[in-house]
């Protein structure tokens, strides 16, 4: 399948936040408890059917542990931010400032578009909620997030629709990257358009 744009996602939050899980859930469609990036990015790859355009949407995945190695380039070539928080593990909100941080710090692109997303998915002995919607949304509101949502990567519920609006965000806002692209890697100067890893399904996006 031939694409003629590409888009390059941040996906960043604690390592307790399940944002893994999430991803994984979308590309791979399947679930992942535990799913670690093994102090390393992860990079994921999707594509979407946009009218008669192919749009490669490439997904960067880190956590906590990473924040040392991250350079502002990561985040200046992203066309969007996602930061994940579980709503049942307290330390991932407080976590938060690390990433708006990095993202304030790095001189994003005008018109990046950074999404707040909340994970309801709870281990066991995880029974109560600590982090109500509305406390989200206002978080959201204050720290200047384009929106907020609430998915779980072990039923789906709401994951596919994430990425969904994020790439109707995206292509309302921000002028697609036309291929031959530049590398993946941000940090390395030579180019190159194949993803490092296996290509996700696709989905059609209306």
């Amino acid at each position: 399948m031939t694409c003629t744009s590409i888009f390059k996602v941040m996906v960043v939050g604690d390592s307790l936040s399940g944002k893994t899980s999430i991803l994984l859930r979308f590309t791979d469609e399947n679930f992942q408890e535990n799913a670690l990036t093994n102090n390393e990015p992860n990079f994921k790859m999707k594509i979407f059917q946009v009218g008669s355009e192919n749009l490669k949407v490439q997904f960067w995945d880190f956590d906590e542990n990473m924040v040392k190695i991250m350079t502002s380039s990561y985040f200046q070539q992203a066309q969007a931010v996602l930061v994940v928080f579980s709503v049942y593990v307290q330390q991932t909100l407080d976590e938060l400032h690390l990433w708006l941080e990095q993202v304030n710090n790095s001189k994003c692109r005008p018109h990046t578009i950074k999404l707040l997303v909340g994970h309801k998915f709870h281990s066991e002995g995880m029974t109560k909620r600590v982090i109500t919607t509305e406390m989200a949304k206002d978080l959201a509101i204050r720290e200047g997030f384009d929106d907020y949502f609430e998915v779980e990567a072990k039923t789906g519920e709401h994951v596919e629709g994430l990425f969904t609006e994020m790439v109707k965000k995206q292509r309302k806002l921000i002028t697609p990257q036309k291929i031959p692209l530049t590398n993946s890697n941000p940090t390395s100067e030579k180019e190159n358009d194949d993803p490092p890893r296996r290509q996700g399904c696709s989905c059609v996006v209306q």
